[in-house]
């Protein structure tokens, strides 16, 4: 090798060391946005679904008050992995008068794994049970259902809000009350 500068000259090639290097990063870094710019990503027309007077001890299937199911599409021009988990919000994602659902046991996601084509949309079946007994009375609570992509570099993500207040009285009675106004 031949120092000429700051440069190293190669003997064999006659280019300086440092050209080459930036060359290289640039080839690199163009394979690399090329990988991360390919179209994946999941879309859901179920962005909250809200419940009033929830009974304890029955089963609800969740849709939004518009009466839309929990649909997830696959917006990629490549198949990919789903996976649907039900969490409990983080104090700044809080509605006012809401409080963190104690279990995320309480929703069930009926397929919580899928795969969907390019395209491809499926209707997730999903229910909220809160458990018999009064200690939930009253109250209202918030969950999040989040549908992301599996494997690869990018793991887009779609997430939703339940929100849902425990009926004060027991069913029977709230019937009556109904039936009396």
């Amino acid at each position: 090798m031949i120092r000429t500068g700051i440069y190293r000259k190669n003997a064999s090639s006659g280019r300086p060391a440092a050209v080459r290097t930036v060359i290289l990063t640039a080839l690199a870094l163009t394979v690399l946005v090329r990988l991360c710019s390919a179209s994946v990503g999941l879309s859901s027309p179920f962005t909250e679904c809200v419940l009033d007077s929830v009974e304890p001890g029955r089963e609800y299937f969740l849709t939004t008050p518009r009466g839309v199911p929990y649909i997830i599409k696959n917006i990629s021009d490549s198949q990919i992995g789903v996976e649907i988990i039900v969490s409990r919000p983080v104090e700044s994602e809080l509605r006012n008068g809401y409080s963190r659902i104690p279990d995320t046991g309480w929703i069930t996601v009926r397929q919580r794994e899928l795969t969907l084509e390019p395209g491809e949309w499926k209707q997730i079946e999903v229910v909220l049970k809160v458990p018999a007994g009064r200690e939930h009375r009253g109250k209202s609570y918030q969950a999040n259902i989040s549908a992301g992509t599996t494997g690869g570099l990018v793991r887009p993500a779609v997430g939703s809000s339940v929100l849902f207040t425990v009926s004060e009285r027991k069913g029977f009675f709230r019937r009556i009350f109904w039936f009396l106004r």
